[in-house]
């Protein structure tokens, strides 16, 4: 079977999917988004002390999370506040989800 071709378009698309599975395969970026879920609207002081992280890791992943559209921000005066997106991570997760089972279901019926 052939390679598959991609136009522009699907390359930007794929690279822009491969920009947010990176920021989800980080076990410390997970435990920000997390804890920014538990906890909604969150300053970067409380992820960072309550997460034991250096602030600037902490502002590097958050950067990162946000540059992936994972989480947003909102300003209050000095104050930067991050929330998950949560319409966009729940589409993501559960289409990571069905991808995983359909993966899985693949390598049963091969066996």
């Amino acid at each position: 079977m052939p390679c598959m071709q991609f136009n522009d378009f699907e390359i930007k698309m794929i690279e822009k999917s491969a920009e947010l599975l990176r920021a989800l395969s980080n076990p410390v970026r997970v435990s920000i988004l997390n804890f920014i879920s538990k906890n909604h609207s969150t300053k970067v002081f409380d992820i960072h002390s309550s997460l034991n992280l250096d602030k600037s890791i902490a502002s590097q992943h958050l950067k990162i999370l946000r540059d992936a559209r994972l989480v947003k921000t909102t300003r209050d005066g000095k104050n930067i506040y991050y929330e998950v997106d949560v319409p966009f991570v729940n589409h993501i997760l559960k289409q990571v989800i069905l991808f995983d089972k359909q993966t899985l279901a693949g390598r049963k019926n091969k066996k």
